[in-house]
């Protein structure tokens, strides 16, 4: 005799924006807010995102127990993005718009070809992305939420 059990996984919590719902880690967000700047660093130095409204959650993603997701709608635009920060994030928020745009890392080698100017993820595009985020700071920046250093295990 065979028995088999069913088990119901309960829905991922939601979040609205405007007429989009967003799948989240968790019902609770740590951080909400209207107009900010993102930066973080990636393959090829900073990114600068400018947003109308963000909201952060903090939960469970792959073998991350505290993976952040921020879920964000970009300036200017109507459907929402998101982005999730596992290993050593380098994700600062900042409050408002108009700071300071970070340095391309490409460089025109002719022809309409472009070239970057260090190696995929060199540690000097670490050291650039904190240079960035002490300028603008000094520059008068009201930094929302710092995940520099954060361990998402």
């Amino acid at each position: 005799m065979t028995t088999t059990t069913t088990t119901t996984k309960a829905p991922a919590p939601t979040f609205t924006f405007g007429r989009y719902a967003v799948r989240t880690f968790s019902a609770a967000p740590i951080l909400e807010h209207g107009a900010a700047t993102l930066y973080s660093c990636g393959m090829f130095g900073t990114s600068r995102i400018e947003v109308k409204q963000l909201v952060a959650f903090v939960g469970a993603y792959a073998q991350y127990s505290k993976a952040i997701q921020v879920v964000y709608v970009e300036k200017g635009k109507r459907r929402p993005q998101q982005a999730v920060m596992t290993y050593a994030p380098s994700l600062v928020i900042f409050d408002g718009y108009g700071h300071a745009e970070p340095g391309s890392p490409f460089v025109a080698t002719g022809g309409g070809c472009f070239m970057t100017t260090r190696a995929s993820y060199d540690p000097v595009y670490r050291d650039e992305h904190d240079t960035l985020i002490e300028r603008v700071t000094c520059e008068g920046g009201v930094i929302l939420a710092d995940y520099r250093g954060y361990n998402a295990h």
